[in-house]
C-alpha cells in the first residue's frame, strides 16, 4: 500500500511537471515581451531539460546502486557549475549597469532582474535533492536520528519535485507571465508586448537615422 501511494506521488509530480513545462514553453514563445526575447534561449532550454529529465528520472528510477566514485565526480561537479553560476550572474548584473543606457534602461534593469532571480532559483533547487541526506549526516549532532531508509524515500519525490518548480519559479517571477496566469487577461498581456515592442523599434529607428549632408 505505502509503495502504491509512493508510486503514485511521483507519477503526479511529473505528469504536473510536464504540464507545467509545456505550458511555460507556449508563454514563453507567444507573450515574452521584446526586451526579454533575448533571454529565450536560456529559458527555453531549462523547460527543454526538465522535459528530458522526467523522462530519463522514469526510466532509471528502479536503479538504486551507484559507485562511490560517480558520488564524488557528481558532488565536485554540482561545486564547479556554483561556482560558475554565481560569476556569470554578478558579471551579468554589473555589464547591465555600467554598459546599458537608453530610455529602456530601466525595463531592461528589471528584465534582468527577473531572469537573475530565476536562473539563482534554479540553480539552488537541486539542492533539495541533498536535503534528505543532509539531515542524516547531522542528525546525530542534535540527537535526531533519521533512518537512511527514509532519506531515501524523500530523495526520490524531491528530484521530481524540482521538474514541477523550475517552471513554477519562472511563471511566478516573470511579470508577463505571472499576469497571464493570475489574471487570465490575454489581451492585456498582448497589448503589453505589442506596445513594448513598437516602443523597442522605435527607438532602433532613431538610432539608426542617416543625417542628409
Amino acid at each position: 500500500m505505502i509503495g502504491e501511494v509512493y508510486s503514485s506521488i511521483i507519477v503526479y509530480l511529473e505528469a504536473i511537471g510536464l504540464f507545467s513545462n509545456f505550458l511555460l514553453i507556449w508563454l514563453i514563445l507567444r507573450y515574452t515581451m521584446n526586451e526579454m526575447r533575448v533571454y529565450n534561449r536560456i529559458l527555453l532550454q531549462t523547460c527543454v531539460v526538465d522535459i528530458i529529465g522526467i523522462f530519463l528520472f522514469a526510466v532509471v528510477q528502479p536503479g538504486n546502486t551507484i559507485s562511490s566514485f560517480l558520488t564524488m565526480y557528481a558532488n565536485i561537479l554540482t561545486f564547479l557549475i556554483y561556482a560558475i553560476i554565481i560569476f556569470c550572474g554578478v558579471r551579468i548584473q554589473l555589464y547591465v549597469r555600467r554598459k546599458y543606457n537608453g530610455p529602456n534602461l530601466e525595463t531592461m534593469r528589471k528584465v534582468n532582474r527577473q531572469i537573475t532571480i530565476v536562473l539563482c532559483t534554479q540553480a539552488l533547487l537541486p539542492l533539495l535533492t541533498s536535503f534528505s541526506q543532509i539531515l542524516v549526516n547531522i542528525g546525530p549532532h542534535f540527537n535526531i536520528t533519521v533512518s537512511s531508509k527514509l532519506s531515501m524515500m524523500l530523495g526520490t519525490p524531491m528530484t521530481a519535485l524540482i521538474t514541477v518548480l523550475n517552471p513554477l519559479v519562472t511563471l511566478l517571477t516573470v511579470k508577463n507571465y505571472r499576469r497571464l496566469i493570475f489574471k487570465c487577461n490575454k489581451a492585456d498581456i498582448q497589448s503589453n508586448v505589442n506596445n513594448n515592442q513598437t516602443r523597442h523599434t522605435a527607438f532602433s529607428n532613431r538610432n539608426n537615422v542617416i543625417v542628409p549632408q
